[in-house]
């Protein structure tokens, strides 16, 4: 169950906290109540994840691993093959442009699909 409004509003004002004692959930909703505009920053051990919000609804997450990027996903989902991701790869990095703009702008994905 969630907290009333008010709890979720001063949940939503903290800048730190631990996941043990405020559920995502409820983090989620918080965020969402408050329409904040945050980055929220997750570790455990050497893991770590950014979740960008805009007016409380998460719009990019970021991610240390791997095989939880964007270019992974679409190669283990079959969008892209390997060759199309390593080439997009090395475009995003020697232009300085996110993944997801270097498979548009070669044509393989729209950006409703990114």
């Amino acid at each position: 169950m969630l907290p009333a409004a008010e709890k979720l509003r001063e949940i939503a004002r903290s800048t730190s906290g631990s996941l043990a004692e405020i559920p995502y959930a409820v983090l989620l909703a918080a965020l969402a109540v408050s329409r904040r505009d945050c980055v929220a920053l997750f570790e455990r051990r050497q893991t770590q994840k950014r979740v960008s919000f805009s007016g409380g609804v998460p719009y990019d997450c970021r991610s240390n691993l791997l095989h939880e990027t964007l270019g992974r996903f679409l190669v283990k989902q079959g969008r892209i093959s390997e060759e199309t991701f390593s080439l997009a790869h090395a475009q995003a990095n020697a232009t300085g442009v996110r993944l997801g703009e270097a498979l548009v702008a070669r044509g393989v994905l729209t950006p409703e699909e990114v």
